[in-house]
């Protein structure tokens, strides 16, 4: 007995197959999906995005590096340091966490047009019979 993913893709033509499989490969790792934003149609604003995210994350790590080595015991410019480290890690974090956010919506994109697709090609087929 087969079951009903069997059922559909025997209806549907090779053409369609064929998408599916490179969208299945697509979303086999993080790392190919990830590679794949960059070559979309929002790539310009995922580069920028991550420019960003790096450059704050640069940022943070020299705000600790000078909290680590402040030359003075005096408590208002280490605060001032620990704050501003903080301040940085957060916002790169956010920047992080938007782009993640991001591959995920463009993954959902994607599984809604292929089930687009395959509604378009059942009812297509049917409209053959």
């Amino acid at each position: 007995m087969t079951s009903i993913d069997d059922k559909i893709k025997q209806a549907l033509n090779e053409e369609f197959n064929d998408i599916v499989d490179n969208n299945e490969k697509l979303n086999s790792s993080y790392y190919k999906q990830f590679i794949a934003g960059f070559k979309g149609k929002n790539k310009r604003i995922y580069k920028l995005g991550y420019l960003i995210v790096i450059i704050l994350y640069i940022a943070c790590a020299f705000s600790v590096y000078k909290f680590a080595h402040y030359p003075t015991d005096e408590i208002k410019p280490l605060l001032r340091w620990a704050i501003t480290s903080l301040f940085f890690g957060m916002a790169a974090l956010i920047g992080e966490s938007w782009f993640y956010n991001e591959l995920g919506r463009d993954k959902v994109m994607r599984e809604i047009k292929l089930v687009e697709l395959q509604l378009a090609q059942v009812l297509k087929n049917q409209e053959k019979t």
